[in-house]
């Protein structure tokens, strides 16, 4: 979860300040496509950041009925687009490139730019390896290619001979992969030393049956590749998000999000001993991948992936790759989502607590608390013009209002909140809150117009009570308890009772305040 830590952190914004200006986003955080018709999966961003019309260009895979034209069978059927300008607004161009009516279904992939600028994009396709007149769907996975020079004007497929024909326009299984088994989505580093050729990673079912596919580029056109030996070491099955490049080092995102690591751009990789989770799927997390913008491998690490929402599947913020003087690569904040902010607007002042209330704080020789006894309807309890409200979990005073808590009080002592039904309790440092009404929550004696905490327990002979620090007790013996035998009390709130009364006692404090107990 990001969007969940950015909702608390606005929430606590909110609660925690009197007066503010707090800015709220102008947009969603989280797209989709315009086309209620047409469904979206995976996506992959490509980067330019110094383009004057597309910096920020984003694929996406599309499922969409036949709103959007082509062929419809199949779960995922062509591939959309959206451009940008900043990474936070998002234009939906639509599906621009459609599954062909021979393949089963249509895959997801990823963008590069050749060294005479031409863009290719790469895609998988299902088809029937083998050819067999009438089979279809036997989970045969080819690669395809399609091409453009301005990103804003769409797609052109580059022609291909479908399977079973060798056709060098697509990309088929290579030695050391299970022919049948995965064979999708290449993501793309440039190959060190040789301008213009590019290494490759992607889905794929090795021999072993486990770990991911790796090529490289055999031409300047982007779109003929040849497969090296996999990549399996240490590897399970799964796929392959995406890797990157940063100051020589290869950072791989493999099986839903875990990071792999190596300084060998074709072997080696192993699980990052610091955060292997990288950003792992689950909890609305889908798919993350890194990417490289096309300044160079030492600019921006940029993170992408999927927020699930279902029944609809979203672009999620995008984020920042920073490695860490451990060496390791941690998903950030990117500064670019500031633009998602609109225009500041001003709250009104909040009225802030006046006074702390705890739970030795009951009440002074001159002013009393006002608590509802039992058969009374619900109504505050006050001393003067201070009522009891809540803020952030805890009761306080504060002014009174139509924010006061009202509560009424029950046969067993309890006193109960009339809104939410929670009874008035101690928190575990004897400030009051509202708490859920159970055999052990605190009881309270309101009978003569003050309110007292009741406990089941007799004190004890010589026992220590270690009252609040805040608490003024006077100095040495100042403290003296009401109808009973003194109290010896010394500096810093720490009294020994020295004698048991009746079955009720009062400490009294300096100011004429004091807490009393009472027992069965």
């Amino acid at each position: 979860s990001c969007l969940t830590c950015l909702m608390h952190q606005i929430n606590h914004l909110l609660r925690a300040t009197a007066a503010a200006t707090v800015v709220l986003p102008a947009v969603s955080l989280l797209w989709k496509p315009v086309n209620p018709g047409n469904k979206m999966w995976d996506t992959w961003p490509y980067f330019q950041p110094d383009h004057p019309t597309v910096p920020f260009y984003l694929g996406y895979l599309s499922s969409c009925d036949a709103s959007c034209g082509g062929a419809t069978g199949g779960a995922w059927n062509g591939v959309g687009a959206a451009l940008s300008m900043d990474g936070v607004h998002w234009a939906d161009t639509g599906v621009v490139i459609h599954k062909d009516e021979g393949a089963v279904w249509l895959g997801s992939g990823s963008v590069l730019q050749t060294s005479n600028g031409t863009y290719v994009m790469n895609f998988s396709e299902e088809y029937d390896c083998e050819g067999k007149s009438g089979k279809q769907g036997d989970g045969c996975q080819s690669i395809f290619f399609a091409t453009t020079t301005d990103l804003e004007e769409g797609w052109r497929r580059v022609p291909f001979q479908p399977p079973p024909a060798n056709d060098p326009n697509v990309f088929k299984y290579g030695k050391g992969y299970r022919v049948g088994g995965r064979w999708d989505c290449i993501a793309t580093v440039p190959k060190p030393g040789a301008p213009g050729l590019f290494y490759g990673y992607w889905t794929a079912t090795p021999d072993a049956g486990v770990g991911a596919g790796v090529g490289q580029t055999v031409d300047q056109s982007g779109m003929h590749w040849e497969a090296l030996p996999p990549i399996t070491t240490g590897f399970p099955s799964g796929e392959v998000g995406s890797v990157v490049v940063h100051e020589g080092r290869y950072f791989m995102l493999f099986g839903g999000g875990h990071l792999y690591t190596s300084t060998n751009p074709i072997a080696d990789f192993v699980i990052d001993p610091h955060v292997p989770e990288f950003n792992a799927d689950g909890y609305g997390v889908a798919f993350t991948r890194l990417w490289n913008t096309a300044a160079g491998e030492n600019d921006s690490v940029m993170v992408s992936h999927q927020w699930v929402v279902r029944p609809d599947i979203y672009l999620a913020p995008l984020k920042q790759g920073r490695v860490g003087t451990d060496g390791t690569m941690r998903a950030t904040y990117w500064s670019g989502n500031e633009q998602l902010k609109g225009e500041p607007i001003s709250l009104s002042p909040a009225t802030e607590p006046i006074e702390s209330m705890l739970a030795s704080e009951c009440s002074s020789n001159s002013t009393h608390w006002s608590a509802p006894t039992v058969g009374e309807q619900g109504r505050p309890i006050s001393t003067g013009n201070m009522c009891m409200a809540q803020f952030g979990g805890v009761v306080r005073l504060t002014d009174c209002k139509d924010s006061s808590l009202l509560f009424t009080a029950r046969t067993d002592g309890r006193l109960v909140d009339t809104q939410s039904g929670l009874c008035l309790g101690l928190s575990p440092g004897a400030v009051p809150a509202l708490i859920k009404c159970t055999a052990n929550t605190t009881v309270w004696d309101t009978t003569d117009g003050m309110i007292e905490f009741v406990t089941k327990n007799p004190l004890q002979p010589d026992a220590l009570w270690l009252f609040d620090s805040s608490i003024d007790l006077g100095r040495n013996s100042g403290a003296k308890s009401s109808g009973n035998a003194s109290l010896q009390c010394q500096e810093g709130g720490i009294c020994t009772q020295k004698a048991i009364g009746p079955r009720k006692t009062a400490l009294s404090l300096s100011g004429g305040s004091y807490l009393a107990f009472e027992w069965n």
